[in-house]
């Protein structure tokens, strides 16, 4: 039986998004909406049925996590600092 994985998002409503950024996600844990970066959503299509969290759920649940639970990158450090280094304010709050 492999782990159950969880993937972290930032809320929909924070202020600076990637370009390719969805905001179509919830978290499992709270309901609040999530948006995912582009290398998070191609982490997702390799994880079918993977629980999306947000991050303030995330820094909750970490502490009760099993020692030696391992965690892992939706990328390469520098495909994740490209994708960061094009940050845009986030349209998501402006329309909502």
């Amino acid at each position: 039986m492999s782990e159950p994985v969880m993937i972290v998002g930032m809320r929909a409503d924070s202020e600076f998004c990637t370009v390719g950024t969805k905001h179509d996600y919830f978290c499992a844990n709270c309901g609040a909406r999530v948006m995912l970066a582009a290398t998070t959503q191609r982490l997702l299509k390799g994880h079918a049925g993977a629980q999306i969290v947000c991050t303030a759920c995330m820094a909750s649940i970490l502490p009760h996590l099993p020692e030696g639970t391992q965690g892992e990158l939706a990328a390469s450090p520098e495909e994740i600092a490209r994708e960061i280094s094009g940050a845009i304010r986030n349209p998501y709050r402006t329309r909502n």
